[in-house]
């Protein structure tokens, strides 16, 4: 159901020829295809987001530039690398970051990775930061360095604590909420 939304979307923007509508639509079919491990499918579509970059905002740009290069992540990770690093030069976003950090991982540079993951921890927009954590974590147990360890694995504690505190004070909302609905209805009957 999901793809044949994004596919119907990119029909309607095709026949709208607004180069910018066409990129999104792209870029969501190519989301959607990745998150059902169709990685060739996904490929293509960044492929075809590629001549339509020029048309986004400066502020999405790397967005879109990071989209394509995680695509590319598992066939052609020198490729994946370009598009995260031109990412990166538009504006420092954590997923970005952590993103090329794997790609330094994979190619055995743990320094550049580990560095790349401590950034992504320092970039503040509102992505979470467990499985940054959790990537530090296991660098600083292949280390032995426990101490790191034991830092990161409090912090990643205390994500989930907190997580789990917001969690249960929307469920106490959403409780409120339902009571106070009810209380209202019986009242004007």
């Amino acid at each position: 159901l999901e793809q044949q939304y994004a596919k119907n979307t990119i029909r309607y923007a095709l026949e709208t020829k607004q180069k910018y509508w066409i990129l999104s639509a792209y870029s969501r079919l190519c989301k959607t295809y990745q998150d059902h491990n169709q990685i060739d499918s996904a490929i293509i579509c960044a492929d075809k987001m590629i001549p339509l970059i020029q048309y986004s905002s400066l502020e999405e740009k790397p967005y879109f530039l990071n989209a394509i290069g995680f695509a590319y992540l598992e066939r052609d990770i020198a490729k994946a690398k370009k598009f995260f690093e031109k990412s990166l030069s538009y504006k420092p976003l954590a997923r970005t970051y952590e993103n090329l950090a794997w790609v330094y991982h994979q190619e055995g540079n743990e320094e550049k990775a580990y560095e790349l993951w401590k950034q992504a921890l320092l970039t503040d927009d509102n992505v979470p930061k467990a499985n940054i954590l959790h990537n530090i974590l296991q660098y600083d147990l292949e280390r032995h360095n426990i101490e790191g360890a034991c830092e990161k694995m409090g912090e990643i504690v205390s994500i989930k604590d907190s997580l789990n505190n917001v969690l249960k004070d929307r469920t106490i909302q959403k409780i409120q909420q339902e009571f106070d609905e009810k209380k209202a209805q019986e009242e004007r009957s």
